[in-house]
């Protein structure tokens, strides 16, 4: 698991590097090819019969298609300046979204705690959104612009979230998770290139750009998952997703390398949103909630 943490960590610097060489579609539509054409050899013919039914099920495109917008959202909020260790704590408030969108979707029960949890969601990015006021006016402007996009970023990926748990726990409870995760990323690839060449035809990848696109693929994705899915051999999804709140400590540890210092509303801020995000978390273990974030649920 401590791999998972570490590669899944790394992805946001990894983005902000590769965005300094890049546009945002062209280089998330180029990690998913890649990521998707590594696989192919191995999990295509595996698993072929079971990936060609989930092609066919409209569940498997709404959220390939909602985990390509959070995606979207997300690179463009980190190429309007946002630090990458900001971009990866606000992308993760998903959890506290996820509740309200079951409750309408899933017909699931929201508990007073996920009330909490979006109040102190609200402070926490407020307080962070109120904290980049000490920078210029202009980059202000810009990075209040992108905690904008990261935030329907966070959305997009509950609506991910949710859509899976309907196809993996409502339709399919048996549904082969490394023919889900292959499908996923073969449709987001196709969903990000159509979005490349719709918004960024003409715009090259520059040479240093091709490593940051390898990293991501090879180690944020490939890596990642596959050792993410032999820790849930041994642990609890619920105790994956307490671990999982730990990738945020990678960007912030290259921040405080870099000699970065934030500001005391920012630093209240993040430190508001994790409560927001352990609560949404941990609560459901004294309720005895039965939902839990299953391996095919986690962000690609």
């Amino acid at each position: 698991m401590g791999i998972t943490i570490i590669a899944w960590g790394f992805s946001t610097p990894f983005i902000e590097q590769g965005l300094r060489f890049s546009s945002p579609f062209t280089f998330l539509a180029l990690r998913f090819l890649l990521s998707t054409l590594i696989l192919a050899p191995f999990l295509y013919f595996k698993f072929k019969t079971e990936i060609l039914d989930l092609m066919k099920n409209p569940l498997s495109w709404i959220i390939s298609i909602s985990e390509s917008a959070g995606l979207m959202f997300q690179y463009e909020g980190q190429n309007a300046g946002v630090p990458a260790s900001l971009s990866a704590l606000i992308s993760l408030s998903f959890l506290i979204f996820v509740p309200f969108l079951s409750y309408f979707i899933l017909k699931e029960k929201i508990r007073v705690y996920h009330l909490l949890a979006i109040i102190l969601g609200g402070i926490g990015i407020f307080l962070i959104q109120n904290g980049k006021a000490s920078i210029s006016v202009v980059l202000s402007y810009q990075i209040g612009l992108g905690i904008v996009l990261l935030i329907f970023s966070a959305l997009s990926y509950a609506f991910y979230l949710v859509f899976t748990s309907k196809l993996t726990v409502y339709q399919d409870p048996n549904v082969n998770s490394f023919a889900l995760f292959f499908v996923i990323l073969f449709q987001i690839s196709i969903v990000s290139t159509v979005a490349m060449l719709i918004f960024e035809p003409s715009i090259p990848v520059k040479n240093d750009g091709w490593v940051w696109i390898i990293a991501l693929a090879l180690v944020s994705t490939i890596l990642a998952f596959y050792f993410y899915f032999q820790a849930l051999k041994i642990i609890s999804a619920n105790e994956a997703s307490v671990l999982l709140l730990l990738q945020i400590l990678v960007p912030f540890s290259i921040d405080f390398i870099n000699g970065k210092v934030y500001s005391e509303s920012i630093i209240f801020g993040i430190l508001v949103l994790l409560l927001a995000m352990l609560i949404v978390i941990v609560s459901p273990i004294f309720y005895q909630d039965k939902t839990s974030i299953s391996p095919e649920e986690v962000l690609v």
